[in-house]
């Protein structure tokens, strides 16, 4: 049996690469939350600006068109990018492999 002696002591210590990537990562996290808290401001401030004019109306069509337009040149995209890979797949082509 071994002595509480013969374990090392201390926490165990975490290699820079590690520490690294962690400290990359909640970087990341950190700008993706500030961008998307600057973001919801802005669409609030449009909202509450278009309501107080009378134009509640104006800012729920331009917010439907816009999501609208994400959302058919999305799968325009999308549609376009899987034909291509599956054309791409079908031709079996090495010279356009990278």
């Amino acid at each position: 049996m071994r002595s509480p002696t013969d374990f090392p002591s201390g926490t165990p210590r975490i290699s820079p690469i590690s520490r690294r990537f962690w400290t990359g990562l909640a970087v990341a996290i950190l700008l993706v939350g500030f961008t998307s808290l600057h973001s919801l401001a802005v669409f609030w401030t449009d909202q509450m600006w278009f309501s107080q004019g009378g134009f509640g109306s104006v800012f729920g069509k331009l917010f439907f068109v816009k999501a609208g337009l994400l959302l058919t040149f999305g799968a325009v995209f999308f549609c376009t990018d899987v034909g291509q890979l599956a054309a791409h797949q079908q031709i079996r082509c090495p010279s356009l492999i990278f």
